[in-house]
């Protein structure tokens, strides 16, 4: 079975911002927006080139195979 890197990591990134949002609200961490939304885009760049690398990666690797 294989797993989308990808798509797990932006879960993750969901996960945490959604986290973020609920310590705020709670008044137990001060969020920023003016942080937390560069993070959040790097972040969502960082899990989109990983999974455009593995995915090429696991095409040559099923091309390779087939041969």
């Amino acid at each position: 079975m294989r797993y989308d890197l990808g798509a797990a990591l932006v879960g993750l990134i969901v996960i945490a911002l959604g986290a973020a949002f609920l310590l705020d609200a709670l008044d137990v961490a001060e969020l920023r927006f003016e942080i937390v939304l560069p993070i959040a885009a790097i972040a969502v760049g960082v899990a989109v080139i990983l999974s455009a690398l593995f995915r090429g990666r696991d095409r040559a690797t099923e091309h390779n195979t087939a041969q």
